[in-house]
């Protein structure tokens, strides 16, 4: 089965999203499809002991966070180290470094 590498597209979408509606060559709505169809939008698969949901049954998704994050206009290096936490987190089992 193919996958894509959603959180490395997440990291190159945002500072050029950014950009674009800043710019106004994109719209809120075009931003919106470009984050949509780019990050995931299904909260699972998820280590529930290291993610747990708050405030429902699952955790926010990857889409509804870089939508929110994109909003509140996080840095783009704060961006990327919340991507890398999020998918620590989706690991089945916690790794530790050596």
């Amino acid at each position: 089965m193919e996958t894509v590498y959603r959180q490395k597209m997440c990291a190159v979408l945002y500072p050029f999203a950014a950009k674009a509606l800043q710019a106004g060559s994109l719209t809120q709505a075009e931003v919106a499809a470009a984050i949509a169809t780019t990050a995931e939008g299904y909260s699972f698969p998820t280590n529930l002991g290291l993610n747990p949901p708050k405030g429902g049954l699952a955790h926010r998704n990857p889409a509804a966070s870089f939508c929110a994050d994109f909003v509140r206009g996080m840095s783009e290096q704060a961006f990327v180290q919340q991507l890398e936490d999020l998918a620590r987190k989706s690991f089945a089992w916690p790794t530790k470094q050596l």
